[in-house]
């Protein structure tokens, strides 16, 4: 590719293992909403395969949960409160770094310092600062953007669209670092080139079926494949 001007990194999955904090916030929530909207589950939560739904916005998790259209006033007061939740739950032990997340922040910006870091991610600015604040992830990006500030959500290609846009980059020049199919297919379409790192998905799975341009088994093995893009 072009002379790499940008990284930019999705966190849920990607940098933070966040799965079991969203798993419970989620599994948490939706019967308490439902009992207080007088809604029905789709089905018992105890049959509900949340893997499945992993990288999902959560308008479109009240859709399966509840039957509603992602746009009602349902699906989004059902998001407003899987926050709420979220940012009561959140500690060191149930979003850890996913080994050498940090090292490779702090690599890239005392290495490449020319080189310009941004995030893209589906989770709410409340909860990124709450991240930030937990693991002090403190690698000072260009731009964060975060959920509902694109206009439109993962897969859709808006999210990496403006963040690039804002940080004044060009897509050909952008490599972004994913881990869901979702994600993967919002930074494709926007034009970067994705690196993708199997921990939400095993590694068999990223290769045949989303699209990645690369595919690593983990932030170490993204390292080393990001070092050659960046020679």
């Amino acid at each position: 590719m072009s002379k790499t001007e940008a990284v930019i990194f999705d966190i849920d999955g990607t940098l933070l293992d966040t799965s079991k904090l969203q798993e419970v916030a989620e599994r948490k929530t939706a019967p308490e909403f439902a009992e207080l909207r007088g809604l029905e589950l789709a089905e018992s939560i105890d049959d509900i395969d949340w893997t499945k739904m992993q990288g999902w916005p959560r308008t479109k998790i009240a859709e399966r949960l509840y039957g509603v259209e992602p746009s009602s006033e349902i699906a989004v007061a059902f998001r407003h409160a899987v926050v709420d939740t979220t940012v009561r739950l959140i500690d060191t032990e149930n979003t850890k770094p996913f080994p050498g997340a940090l090292e490779l922040l702090g690599t890239l910006r005392r290495t490449y310092g020319l080189l310009r870091l941004g995030v893209a991610t589906s989770s709410n600015r409340r909860i990124f600062d709450r991240y930030d604040l937990a693991h002090g992830l403190g690698f000072n990006p260009s731009y964060v953007l975060t959920q509902g500030e694109a206009g439109e959500d993962k897969p859709k290609p808006g999210p990496y669209r403006e963040v690039m846009r804002r940080m004044g980059v060009a897509p050909e020049r952008t490599i972004v670092f994913e881990d869901s199919a979702s994600g993967i297919e919002s930074a494709r379409c926007a034009g970067a080139l994705v690196l993708a790192a199997a921990h939400t998905t095993p590694y068999a799975g990223l290769r045949g079926n989303t699209g990645a341009h690369i595919v690593a088994e983990d932030l170490f093995d993204s390292y080393r494949q990001l070092q050659s893009l960046l020679r």
